[in-house]
């Protein structure tokens, strides 16, 4: 009988075919445990396996926002998660794919708030009732109606170097970096000083930022370069009665519903120059054709409507266009002034005859509109937009 040495005996095990078989079949499954180890999204089956790791100590909530037609949106969307048990709250703010993840989350009710430029603000309540499970949450947010698609630019002949600093700078606006916008925009603009569409994006930026001195500046420039350019048009009237030039800003206004009649913004825009000038029969009708075009978005265009009719000695018709923009809009920070100004106009229409001023009804509701609550709705990144809110509807 031979005696293998141990030297021996080793040297024949590693020349053993079967041997570097299991060996390899061994580091194979060695592998696979280090990396489900690693990554918890990682096990067999499970939604997340493949995306980004995380480290966690609790439940982990991975977001994703989607458009309207179920594609991940274009633009950097902002996310607030409320505890409700807690009263805490934490931000993020999507990257690649449209996602963000939140960690460490205990068991209980949240409230999930996402919001993004051009879009409707989304509030979900989501239950988290496992400490150490991943949530996968798909949110769709819907176009905001008072945005405005942009269309192809009509200027063909604009310099590459140009163009590509546009597309910064409006995908910047798109996230609201304002500060990287500028930058971008006003590059472009030295390239080419007189473009229409790079004065408009321009004039929006300064328009956010409340310059409004620079905004009209820029913005005549680009009605100038284009002066069918409704949507130019329409903002340069709103800068105009933000600046209280409601002469100029009727004017200019006139001129953004006879290009594009339309546009229910620059009638509803228009309706509160009227409405500023004491003209309240053409500002009820403005505000009619901007409600009548709004396709259901223009509520708002009722206060200058209620205010109007009262003008007008309207009172009944005046207390129901009131009570509808209060009925569809419970939650608007002006919903106290104007059942303030529903009561006034009850009262003076239960007063005597010739018990009330014959003045007329002004400044009872003013606006405080946060402009930078604006939507710009931008497709890709070409120009000719307006993003609209409520202007003021004070007399």
């Amino acid at each position: 009988m031979r005696h293998f040495l141990p030297s021996e005996y080793g040297w024949e095990l590693v020349m053993n075919p079967r041997f570097w078989c299991a060996f390899v079949l061994l580091l194979s499954f060695q592998a696979v445990a280090q990396s489900l180890n690693s990554d918890p999204f990682a096990t067999a089956g499970a939604p997340t396996a493949g995306t980004k790791t995380y480290e966690s100590t609790g439940a982990v909530l991975a977001l994703r926002v989607l458009d309207d037609k179920r594609i991940p949106l274009d633009r950097q969307s902002v996310i607030k998660l409320e505890n409700k048990n807690t009263q805490t709250a934490v931000w993020q703010t999507t990257a690649d794919k449209s996602e963000a993840y939140f960690t460490d989350l205990g068991v209980g009710q949240y409230e999930i708030e996402v919001s993004a430029m051009g879009y409707l603000t989304v509030h979900k309540t989501y239950s988290v009732v496992g400490a150490y499970t991943t949530y996968n949450v798909e949110i769709t947010l819907q176009r905001d109606p008072t945005s405005v698609d942009i269309k192809e630019p009509n200027a063909p002949d604009m310099p590459s170097k140009a163009r590509k600093s546009t597309q910064r700078g409006v995908h910047a606006l798109k996230s609201g970096n304002l500060k990287d916008a500028q930058k971008q925009l006003e590059a472009a603009l030295k390239i080419a000083p007189n473009s229409a569409d790079i004065n408009f994006l321009l004039g929006y930026l300064y328009f956010l930022k409340k310059d409004f001195s620079a905004a009209q500046g820029i913005l005549v420039k680009a009605v100038t370069a284009d002066p069918r350019n409704a949507q130019a048009l329409t903002l340069l009237g709103r800068v105009r009665l933000h600046t209280g030039d409601s002469v100029a800003a009727k004017a200019t206004l006139e001129d953004a519903v006879a290009t594009d009649p339309d546009y229910w913004m620059a009638h509803y825009l228009l309706a509160d120059a009227y409405l500023q000038q004491h003209e309240y029969e053409k500002a009820r009708q403005q505000a009619d054709i901007a409600i009548d075009r709004s396709k259901g978005a223009g509520n708002s265009a009722r206060l200058v409507l209620g205010q109007a009719l009262a003008n007008l000695g309207k009172n009944e018709e005046a207390i129901a266009a009131l009570e509808t923009f209060l009925h569809q809009s419970s939650e608007n920070t002006q919903a106290a002034q104007v059942r303030e100004l529903i009561a006034q106009i009850k009262a003076r229409a239960a007063a005597p005859a010739g018990a009330v001023s014959a003045s007329v009804i002004t400044r009872l509701v003013e606006s405080e509109v946060d402009d930078t609550q604006l939507r710009l709705s931008i497709k890709t990144w070409e120009p000719r937009a307006l993003a609209d809110a409520v202007p003021t509807v004070s007399a």
